[in-house]
This record gives C-alpha cells, sequence and structure tokens, in this order.
C-alpha cells in the first residue's frame, strides 16, 4: 500500500476548490466541532484546547464563542 502526502499547498487548494472555503476557514470551523465530544466527556478545557490544536485555552475558548455563539460553558448549559 502507497501512501501519498500532499504538500499544504495541495491541500489547501483541494479544500478550497471541493468545499468552496479556504483551508484556513474550514479548520477554524472543524475545531470547535470536533471539541463537542470533548466538551461533552467532562475533559478540562485545557486539555480540549490541547487536542484540538490551540496553544492557550483562551485562544480555544475565544475561537468556540466566535464560532458558535457562546462559551464552551455556556453551550454545555444548554
Amino acid at each position: 500500500m502507497s501512501i501519498s502526502v500532499k504538500p499544504p499547498r495541495v491541500l489547501s487548494v483541494r479544500v478550497a476548490g471541493g468545499m468552496g472555503i479556504t483551508f484556513g476557514r474550514w479548520r477554524t470551523q472543524l475545531r470547535p466541532a470536533a471539541s463537542l465530544p470533548l466538551l461533552a466527556a467532562g475533559l478540562p478545557i485545557a486539555r480540549i484546547a490541547e487536542r484540538v490544536g490551540y496553544a492557550t485555552p483562551s485562544a480555544y475558548i475565544a475561537a468556540f464563542h466566535r464560532e458558535v455563539g457562546v462559551s464552551p460553558a455556556r453551550y454545555l448549559r444548554g
């Protein structure tokens, strides 16, 4: 079996062409969605931030709020 690793530019172009958004925008939308099961499982915010690719918990919380409209804690409260 052969694994083909594409350069970041190729991936970015394919995402933009196939989905109509840039790779960066796609990643920005994906991260909060990927964090939802971790939030539901009760993982600490610092751990979730690290697992979904943020350098700090505050960066994760700000990005989540920007994309979802509420903080992670408020989202969990419903």
